[in-house]
């Protein structure tokens, strides 16, 4: 089981007479807390973007022939909108704490250069922006609608250059470390549940 698995969070809420428990590998002291650190949750170790396909360039490759698939990206955003509708319940159930504490609005943008990247950009907003998962995706190849979006990213760059951007202003940055420390928190509130920290699953 993960460390901050969905089935960890409802199953003891679902059937109280089931035992369940969460082995970590590592663990440190933290203000009383037995803070979870590893590669799936802290947030110093994972993407705050939630995986959610919007700027994961690598969710859609390019072929060969230059055509750029997007079934993963697609597959990938529509389960992290049941993640995100899932944490909505919890929270509506005081199984999590308010939204705030844990997850917050920031649009998700890509910035590349030079003609094959833009036109690789191009094609995956052409792809994209056709689904109802990422309606609403921008994309511009404008540098001052650029220096607007991203002006850290536009200082000293050469005149002519070539550059492509698209943007989601609805993604979201997900503090995966503060998420995984509320549920095993809520968790620990049922007496079936066990969390064991430097322990390791055998056999």
């Amino acid at each position: 089981m993960s460390c901050w698995s969905a089935g960890g969070s409802w199953a003891p809420r679902l059937a109280l007479c089931w035992r369940a428990s969460i082995l970590r590998c590592r663990f440190c002291s933290w203000s009383g807390w037995i803070r979870s650190r590893c590669e799936s949750s802290d947030g110093w170790n994972n993407a705050g973007t939630g995986h959610s396909g919007y700027c994961e360039l690598n969710y859609t490759p390019q072929a060969g022939d230059g055509s750029v698939t997007i079934q993963r990206a697609l597959a990938i955003n529509a389960a992290f909108e049941v993640s995100l509708q899932f944490w909505s319940a919890l929270v509506e159930q005081n199984a999590l704490p308010a939204p705030q504490t844990f997850i917050q609005p920031t649009p998700h943008q890509n910035l590349v250069w030079g003609e094959a990247n833009a036109g690789f950009l191009r094609q995956r907003h052409q792809l994209l922006s056709r689904h109802h998962l990422f309606e609403g995706m921008e994309y511009t190849e404008d540098p001052a609608v650029l220096r607007g979006w991203s002006p850290l990213l536009m200082e000293g760059r050469e005149p002519g250059q070539i550059l492509a951007a698209t943007r989601v202003r609805r993604g979201s940055d997900v503090d995966f470390g503060a998420l995984t420390r509320s549920l095993i928190g809520t968790l620990q509130q049922n007496a079936n549940f066990t969390l064991l920290p430097g322990h390791a699953a055998m056999g």
